[in-house]
């Protein structure tokens, strides 16, 4: 849901168009692509704040590089909320290790 929301919020901003943004929740693929290929359960986080965060992480990179015109920009958006999850878990990770130091 989360990314759903962002999505929208986003396509709003860059294109302040209700028809465009009405076009996306009507058509199958922005459902395809956040209910089965973003939350894929290896790589997708457990925890719901955390699902927040990388939702709003793929509506950010999904919306960023659609602007810009990037080639398949939402298997990009994908890497990206899985790095960007990833890294979030290495820090999280250090700073659990710091504490008990």
């Amino acid at each position: 849901m989360s990314f759903l929301v962002a999505n929208a919020i986003l396509n709003f901003a860059f294109n302040q168009d209700l028809e465009f943004l009405k076009f996306i929740y009507t058509d199958g693929t922005i459902y395809f692509f956040s209910a089965i290929m973003l939350i894929d359960p290896k790589s997708s986080p457990i925890l719901k704040n955390q699902q927040i965060i990388f939702g709003i992480l793929a509506a950010l990179a999904y919306n960023t590089l659609s602007y810009f015109g990037v080639p398949q920009y939402a298997l990009w958006a994908i890497a990206i909320a899985n790095i960007g999850f990833y890294l979030m878990r290495i820090l999280k990770k250090r700073q659990i290790d710091k504490a008990n130091i």
